[in-house]
């Protein structure tokens, strides 16, 4: 068996390799973070530690977080990331308890800034034990020596907690097999578009407890054994064009970004157009995690080709925590991106663009190597080409199941094949995603795909990006469904204010696909909640907002502000 630390110990590059973490401005090689995972490990096995014990790490990316992964695995426990804020509507701490229900964690350890009342309550039940990385930092180290760790291809590297998931939430099962048929698939597709060479350096902003931020910040440059930048995402956000001018300084030829983070970020890039200096030349950006929307690919191909950047060095994938990550990427010169009218026989026909009522999607590539993804019908019959259907993945990438959750695992694994619960379709060899199966709204016989109206409305001067929900609600009068939108807002907007953006949005939505929406709702700040990856949670807003939970912006007389 081939783990990622028999791949380190193999590795000649890994010593030498430089890691940036730029929020510590801190910069170290590899020897330097095995020393300080060795010592980790140590501190580690004194508090209990031993082979495919949990422990849980609440806080973001660190050189610490990267120095307890590599200590994790060297004594061959088990990593499970945790998100490490909230958001309004959830405490930590109730979070905490239903994530340690599902897998019972030998260890917590979070980050010192984090409130020790969120774990005070937890500790005091038996065997349970929660340490700051200052507490953790001045354990007594083990003082027998450390074995090396040799799992088996079946044990447990990580528990992914599912980042979208309701109620009780499920705890994706990665093992070391999948750890590392993901990295050589990553591998593959990478050296593939660079003509045969390796990553020399990649970085990534990405959150570490999101498997797209986990594999990319973290486990790829390590199988890599590249120089590699890691930041916290708020480092991106706070200045997106710093992130592109640091890439270009570091000559950095990896890197994945979200629809999302795009979206709110393309006007910022677009300053480093009077910067000379900065040169993209090199790099490979990887778009994925959620839907990817044409018009922010159409910016994409006129922005980044002023920075140097090949237009077939931009790529889109399509994955999921239970496939590791990972499953599809683009391969040609250019994104395919097409129109397509489809009928109520859930069949797909490419139109050209004036067609009314067409969707254009971005194709997310073919499968990987060795990735059988195929398109089912509701009895999980296989369909053709151009019939849209739920996305079926069979990969040596795929999990197991969930754990501690056969119910949920016998539902949506299959033969070692994943239900994904996204709908989609195959056009000339390539996937096109939809949306998710339970997104889908059905309307008067019409299936109405929320991402694809919410991006027409963000496309509005007044509604800011991400700030908006398309949901279902049903009408009682009329016994049938309607359309609600809600639309984040700073603060109380006027009456007068309210119902002319109600009518733009209202008369842009009809203009442009026909669509009639019963009702506008401004909501407070922060209610269009996200998940890691930046997919917006629909089933709790729409829950949150027929249950009354969800905080509306009062409307009122004299105060003008904008969405």
């Amino acid at each position: 068996m081939t783990s990622i630390i028999n791949e380190l110990d193999a590795n000649p590059r890994w010593p030498e390799a430089r890691w940036l973490f730029v929020a510590e401005n801190l910069a170290l090689t590899g020897m330097e973070i095995e020393r300080l995972a060795y010592r980790y490990a140590a501190k580690l096995k004194s508090l209990g530690i031993d082979s495919q014990s949990k422990v849980g790490l609440v806080f973001g990316n660190t050189s610490d977080y990267v120095a307890l992964l590599i200590a994790i695995w060297r004594l061959n426990a088990i990593a499970v990331p945790l998100r490490p804020r909230v958001n309004k509507y959830l405490e930590s701490d109730h979070s905490l308890y239903k994530c340690n229900q599902v897998c019972d964690f030998r260890l917590i350890i979070y980050a010192d800034s984090a409130s020790p009342s969120v774990f005070s309550g937890w500790m005091e039940k038996p065997g349970k034990c929660a340490l700051s990385m200052e507490t953790f930092k001045a354990t007594a180290e083990a003082e027998t020596a450390l074995e090396g760790a040799s799992p088996a291809d079946e044990e447990i590297a990580v528990l992914q907690f599912s980042s979208g998931s309701t109620g009780q939430p499920k705890a994706v099962i990665v093992t070391h097999a999948m750890v590392m048929a993901q990295l050589r698939s990553l591998h593959h597709n990478h050296i593939q578009f660079r003509q045969g060479e390796a990553v020399a350096s990649s970085a990534s902003w990405l959150p570490v407890n999101h498997d797209m931020g986990l594999f990319i910040g973290v486990l790829k440059p390590l199988h890599s054994g590249c120089n590699n930048i890691l930041a916290p995402p708020e480092y991106y956000i706070r200045n997106p064009a710093r992130w592109y001018k640091l890439l270009s300084e570091h000559h950095v030829d990896l890197t994945f970004t979200t629809n999302s983070a795009l979206i709110s970020s393309l006007n910022a890039i677009q300053r480093l157009q009077r910067d000379n200096g900065v040169d993209l030349s090199k790099l490979h950006l990887y778009i994925a995690a959620e839907k990817v929307s044409p018009i922010i690919l159409k910016r994409c191909y006129k922005l980044f080709p002023l920075l140097k950047m090949p237009l077939e060095n931009i790529h889109i994938g399509y994955g999921m925590a239970e496939n590791a990550l990972g499953c599809t990427c683009t391969r040609t010169p250019r994104v395919g991106m097409s129109r397509f009218l489809i009928n109520d026989m859930k069949q797909a026909e490419p139109v050209a663009d004036n067609v009314p009522n067409s969707l254009e999607l971005v194709s997310v590539g073919s499968p990987d190597q060795q990735c059988d993804i195929t398109i089912r019908d509701a009895d999980d019959n296989p369909l053709p080409e151009l019939c849209v259907g739920e996305i079926n993945i069979k990969s040596p990438c795929i999990s197991p199941g969930y754990y501690n959750n056969s119910e949920a695992s016998r539902k949506q694994f299959t033969d070692g094949r994943f239900h994904s619960g996204d709908l989609g379709f195959f056009y000339q060899g390539e996937l096109y995603f939809l949306s998710r199966q339970d997104d889908m709204i059905t309307v008067g016989g019409r299936n109405i795909i929320p991402d694809d109206v919410e991006e027409l409305v963000e496309g509005l001067d007044f509604v800011k990006p991400t700030a908006s929900c398309l949901i279902s609600t049903e009408n009682y009068s009329t016994g049938g469904t309607q359309l609600v939108l809600l639309l984040e807002a700073n603060s109380p907007i006027e009456k007068s204010t309210a119902k002319r953006y109600s009518e733009i949005v209202q008369g842009h939505l009809f203009s442009a696909m026909e669509l009639l929406v019963s009702s506008i709702v401004f909501c407070a700040k922060g209610s269009i909640e996200k998940t890691s990856s930046g997919k917006k949670r629909r089933k709790i807003i729409r829950q949150r907002y027929i249950t009354n939970q969800l905080e509306q912006v009062g409307i009122l007389d004299e105060i003008k502000t904008t969405v």
